[in-house]
């Protein structure tokens, strides 16, 4: 990839991040007029309902079944993706996520979730392996922001380290 190239892909990426931050920013003005127009002594009951984090930011999500990045990940991959290998830096405490378009040696399986464009993949042994859960208890979070590698377009990286995280 050449080097303009890169930089209207970053360009892209960056609009579309705007647009999603725009978008979202929106949809919580509207849900906050929408609260003020209950009647006073009411609060709200949600029946142990689990709201879905969604972030503007490429992201990876850590649950104890496995792991998920998301649309907005996803659309700045590569097309046509399907596989991944993982990796992990003990010493810096990131996992690596390589995205392929074939299958190779000790890839895993994406599989794109039918609503939202998350591609998810399982990786019990790969958390067992390096501790993964207590790490993502010890950050207090379990999304983590993605970072594109600048000599691989296809690698990128989380850092499990908690004054790292920042998500929008």
């Amino acid at each position: 990839m050449n080097e303009h190239s890169e930089i209207v892909e970053k360009t892209r990426a960056e609009k579309i991040s705007e647009a999603m931050k725009k978008k979202w920013a929106e949809k919580k003005a509207k849900q906050k007029a929408e609260a003020s127009s209950v009647p006073e002594g009411f609060e709200e009951f949600s029946a142990g309902r689990t709201h879905v984090e969604r972030f503007d930011t490429p992201t990876l999500s850590i649950s104890k079944s496995g792991m998920s990045v998301n649309k907005a990940a996803r659309e700045v991959m590569e097309n046509g993706v399907r596989f991944v290998k993982i990796y992990y830096d003990k010493a810096n405490r990131k996992i690596g996520l390589w995205f392929w378009k074939d299958p190779t040696p000790g890839s895993y399986t994406l599989f794109r979730a039918k609503t939202g464009g998350v591609l998810h993949f399982t990786a019990k042994s790969f958390s067992k392996e390096y501790n993964i859960n207590e790490i993502v208890e010890e950050a207090g979070t379990r999304y983590f922001p993605l970072e594109r590698d600048e000599n691989n377009k296809d690698f990128f990286s989380a850092s499990l380290i908690k004054s790292e995280v920042e998500l929008q």
